[in-house]
């Protein structure tokens, strides 16, 4: 009887495991913290792959002695394989170890900031900051900075809507939601409630706190910058298994899809093809560098935790 009793254990402890398994790789942890007063990105806390020159620097900071900037150059070409002067990324990302499972719900804290030229027609996209899943979709959650105009979008597989943006000109923003397989501002699908514009980051930090709920029918993000509710949107958010694998079976065959977060640039060098630039049909295309700064990266469970205007006012 003892020894029956001792194979049942071991073989509830297998299926336990067995169980687990599929949540190994990524954490269960959702605390991070992203500062840069040691001067060095550690391998294993962040992932490195999609980083081009980074400069841990002391003269643009917002807490502490340092902060990290990262410039967008036509060389730093945005996926392998593409040929330079196409679109650009340099862009840091928690490390695969904090991913998290998709759809857990977890606040995020950054301060943002914006230097270079940065065009005010043309409606270049450009992202600096965003929400994904494993796959390859757009993200589900993104801070876009088309024509100077700090503005976020969620998405529910091709449907992708504005939320909230910097001020009140939305047919300025075209880079936003012009895609050949996107179907643009399908905000009929969700509940937005916008209180106030966002602030512009350029030249200036920008304290940003955001929830994220990924969820196919009951999606949350809720945003604050400065201290100030800015806006929420609930509803279905996020690209379910077609969308996002398209035609990978690897990972089609993943029934425990992960989320990640990540900062930078990710832009266009030049507007889409067709798109209006101050009134003439041309090909508008970035001239001169852009910089962005990061500082205060963190993720918890609530908004206190995170906000870089709670922890350190100015």
């Amino acid at each position: 009887m003892r020894t029956n009793r001792i194979t049942v254990l071991w073989m509830f402890a297998g299926l336990l495991l067995a169980l687990a398994a599929p949540f190994a790789a990524f954490s269960a942890e959702l605390d991070f913290e992203g500062t840069f007063e040691n001067r060095r990105l550690d391998d294993g806390k962040w992932y490195l792959k999609q980083i081009h020159q980074p400069a841990i620097q002391q003269d643009i900071v917002r807490s502490g002695a340092y902060a990290l900037r990262l410039s967008g150059r036509p060389e730093f070409t945005c996926r392998q394989g593409r040929p330079p002067g196409i679109c650009m990324r340099n862009q840091i990302r928690l490390g695969t170890k904090y991913r998290l499972k998709a759809g857990t719900p977890a606040w995020y804290g950054f301060s943002l900031r914006v230097e270079g030229k940065v065009p005010r027609r043309g409606s270049i996209r450009t992202i600096l900051a965003e929400w994904k899943e494993h796959g390859g979709a757009s993200p589900f959650a993104a801070l876009r900075y088309d024509n100077g105009v700090l503005h976020l979008s969620v998405q529910d597989n091709r449907c992708r809507s504005l939320v909230t943006m910097g001020w009140e000109q939305a047919e300025a923003l075209t880079a936003s939601t012009a895609s050949a397989d996107i179907k643009p501002n399908c905000r009929d699908r969700l509940n937005i409630e916008a209180a106030q514009p966002l602030p512009d980051p350029h030249g200036r930090w920008v304290d940003l706190a955001v929830f994220i709920k990924r969820d196919l029918v009951d999606g949350i993000v809720e945003i604050w910058a400065d201290g100030k509710f800015i806006g929420r949107v609930t509803g279905p958010i996020g690209n379910d298994a077609k969308t996002r694998c398209r035609e990978d079976r690897q990972c089609l065959a993943r029934t425990d899809p992960t989320q990640y977060f990540k900062a930078g640039i990710y832009a266009d060098i030049c507007a889409s093809p067709g798109i209006e630039a101050g009134g003439e049909d041309v090909r508008f295309c970035r001239d001169g560098d852009i910089a962005v700064y990061l500082d205060n990266i963190r993720r918890g469970n609530s908004r206190q935790e995170v906000d870089p205007t709670l922890l350190d006012p100015r």
